[in-house]
């Protein structure tokens, strides 16, 4: 799986010209402890907004791959809740989607449309990310030692800029009682990269607590949450604007991260943004969902790109690209539009 996609790169064709020999090497770091990981690589990418991405030398992904299909994701896909849609095996984007309708659906027979949506973001999500709460939340639950020891060795390789927290008023420091000592400033270690594998599984995984606190605690029925986009639907505004003090306090005390200036509760007339797309009830209680004009905007780019670089691109890198956004557009109500961009490709694919 590491080379899905990947397998004209030069990394992937060097690796693999002598891979039975680079298994073995591999295998023997592992067994003698001796696994170290590489450098990191950054680069940037503009989809949506500029990200920086931070990636790992070819044969710590296929380390990657093996410790996350094999051993974390069949154990951690278990014990999360039904209304997580994050990108695992039977859920995704399209998952996400298709649970909002039926949300909207079933409060549209209780109270029509006399409600409103609590939108929740987090503030710089991967950087900010605990490693004090990633290793008691996912490595403690880690029998095997050796396991354990390699998954805290990918979570220590990698540290967010200082500069770069502060720049966003993320904490660096907290005042923390120590068993013997008092109370002391601890340092507070941030940050998984974009560009692991593992990155995801705790993307997904992280906010399982707060899961768990929203449904189980603040007793609220309709919640959803994609990674770090999450939102509660509610008919009572005062009751959400209680969630959200109870949330913030609740992600600054136990998670360690905060929301940002993006959170604010819509009324259900307005509808809401998720997942790049807008969520409403039209006059027939219907849900209706639109691409957001941001969404449209990058797959007439997408088009513009393969139009003019055609003769340089695979022809099942164009199909899959021109794929990947039809299937966005298949679940919402703007399936003609996808097919009127598409038609705007002059070549043949």
């Amino acid at each position: 799986m590491a080379r899905k996609n990947k397998r004209t790169k030069s990394v992937v064709v060097k690796f693999e010209m002598n891979e039975a020999d680079n298994l073995l090497k591999i295998q023997e770091q592992l067994v003698n402890k001796t696994y170290r990981i590489g450098n990191y690589r950054n680069f940037r990418v503009f989809e949506t907004k500029p990200r920086v991405i931070q990636a790992l030398p070819y044969r710590d992904c296929v380390i990657q791959h093996i410790l996350c299909d094999v051993v974390l994701m069949p154990y951690f896909e278990r014990r999360i809740i039904h209304d997580n849609c994050a990108c695992i095996k039977g859920r995704g984007q399209n998952y996400a989607v298709k649970r909002m309708r039926v949300f909207l659906k079933s409060f549209w027979h209780k109270k029509r449309d006399a409600g409103y949506f609590l939108k929740c973001d987090i503030k710089k999500f991967f950087p900010s990310l605990s490693h004090e709460v990633i290793k008691e939340l996912m490595s403690s639950k880690l029998a095997d030692l050796d396991v354990r020891g390699l998954f805290d060795l990918i979570i220590n390789s990698y540290q967010a800029p200082k500069e770069f927290l502060d720049k966003h008023n993320i904490p660096r420091h907290e005042n923390k009682f120590i068993k013997g000592v008092g109370w002391r400033k601890t340092k507070i270690p941030r940050g998984v990269p974009i560009g692991n594998q593992t990155s995801q599984i705790i993307g997904v995984f992280y906010l399982n607590p707060l899961d768990r606190f929203v449904k189980e605690v603040l007793g609220v029925k309709y919640y959803i949450r994609y990674m770090d986009d999450f939102v509660l639907i509610h008919h009572d505004r005062a009751f959400l604007e209680d969630c959200l003090v109870q949330i913030r306090e609740f992600l600054q005390r136990k998670l360690k991260i905060y929301l940002n200036e993006k959170t604010q509760i819509f009324p259900m007339k307005n509808g809401v943004k998720f997942l790049g797309q807008h969520f409403y009830l039209n006059q027939s209680g219907q849900a209706v969902v639109k691409m957001a004009a941001r969404t449209t905007k990058r797959f007439k780019s997408k088009v513009r790109f393969i139009n003019k670089y055609h003769e340089y691109l695979p022809d099942d890198v164009k199909r899959s690209s021109i794929a990947s956004y039809k299937g966005i557009f298949k679940h919402t109500n703007s399936r003609g539009k996808a097919v009127q961009i598409a038609e705007g490709i002059n070549v043949k694919i």
